[in-house]
């Protein structure tokens, strides 16, 4: 079997592909120096909009709720377990 041409083998006088970026420092330098990360994020301002006006619908204080536990305490039939107290501890300290 004959084979005809130059092998492209690097080492043995072939072609060689040479990167200019890092054959070059000052090019490897600029073109460093143009790279930039960026990043853009979308914002649907519309929605944004339309949650702040349902938001601003909700009142800071359910005034029924307040009411009508006030009434209960008040009357002497709010009867909280030592198990609800450490249970809503644990939710607020945890998140749970």
């Amino acid at each position: 079997m004959k084979i005809n041409g130059p092998s492209s083998t690097p080492g043995n006088g072939g072609p060689e592909r040479v990167d200019q970026r890092t054959a070059n420092p000052k090019v490897q330098n600029e073109h460093a120096a143009q790279v930039h990360d960026q990043a853009r994020l979308s914002v649907d301002q519309a929605k944004i909009h339309s949650l702040r006006k349902e938001l601003d619908r909700v009142p800071d204080v359910r005034a029924e709720r307040v009411a009508s536990l006030k009434k209960v305490v008040q009357e002497g039939r709010y009867h909280v377990s030592n198990e609800q107290i450490a249970g809503a501890m644990f939710s607020e300290l945890f998140g749970r």
